[in-house]
């Protein structure tokens, strides 16, 4: 919509928008995580997860409004909920690292316990071979060791110290649930650390009340536009055909999910459901 409108981003816009997409991933993975360790039975990591996952959230929500981060991106601009001191980004800061610190406890704890590995390893394979052949995307690439992510062709997450993690943790991608497990917690780690590094040096500002930076637009240049994301499944599509009045003619919204469908047919063939980390 920005490209049809002719709308140039700040790059503090564009990185605000890069820490509220880090900030859903950081409280997705450790729901994600604790669901696992649900399905194996290891309740020390559940409850964890169950209460921790509310502190990215509540982040969420201190800067938005809304938990969910509804109603603050717009073409051209993102609305927070006030202006933020850097000692109030200090404190948010400190609740992630405290929530993380809670979290990684109790998972190193279930790294070193064999019979956790042993429900996890061998579990519900796929293969690499088996992402290039049916196009899977996102998580369900790189849990086989696939180096796919939208974020390492971001040059602002390049530019502030996004790393490229998956290097350091490919031994442990070998596309079972373990490897599911595992790349959770990498992400997890790395968006923590980033988040951590980046949220102190914004100076993020509300809105002054009136129009939106979109609707001072009268003209468009008509067309099909399209972008993507990284979103924490994978890339996340939106296509749009706006006309020249900035109505949008027709939509489509692709969720990662509808390319890895097949993924999880073939990760349970051959196993019994009741060994199957669901």
């Amino acid at each position: 919509f920005e490209q049809a409108a002719g709308m140039k981003l700040s790059d503090e816009t564009k990185l605000l928008r890069l820490v509220l997409l880090e900030i859903e991933r950081v409280a997705i993975h450790i729901a994600d995580l604790g669901a696992i360790a649900g399905d194996i039975g290891y309740y020390p990591l559940l409850g964890v997860c169950s209460t921790d996952r509310g502190v990215p959230l509540g982040v969420m929500e201190t800067l938005t409004g809304s938990r969910f981060g509804k109603a603050c991106i717009f073409p051209g601009e993102v609305r927070l909920k006030k202006d933020f001191s850097k000692e109030e980004l200090m404190a948010l800061c400190e609740n992630l690292k405290n929530a993380f610190h809670r979290v990684e406890t109790q998972i190193l704890r279930a790294v070193k316990s064999s019979t956790i590995r042993e429900r996890l390893h061998e579990c519900g394979t796929i293969s690499r071979n088996q992402v290039y052949r049916n196009g899977f995307v996102g998580m369900a690439a790189r849990c086989t060791g696939v180096t796919q992510d939208l974020r390492l062709s971001e040059e602002l997450y390049i530019k502030t110290g996004m790393t490229l993690w998956l290097e350091e943790y490919k031994e442990q991608l070998l596309g079972d649930a373990w490897a599911r497990f595992y790349l959770r917690y990498a992400e997890l780690k790395n968006s923590v650390d980033w988040l951590i590094h980046i949220l102190p040096k914004l100076t993020p500002s509300a809105p002054a009340r009136g129009d939106f930076l979109i609707q001072k637009k009268k003209k468009f240049k008509p067309g099909l536009y399209y972008s993507s994301v990284e979103g924490w499944r994978g890339p996340v599509l939106v296509a749009l055909d706006i006309s020249v009045e900035g109505k949008i003619l027709q939509s489509y919204v692709r969720d990662p999910s509808v390319l890895n469908w097949h993924a999880l047919e073939l990760a349970v063939r051959g196993e019994l459901i009741g060994d199957f980390p669901l």
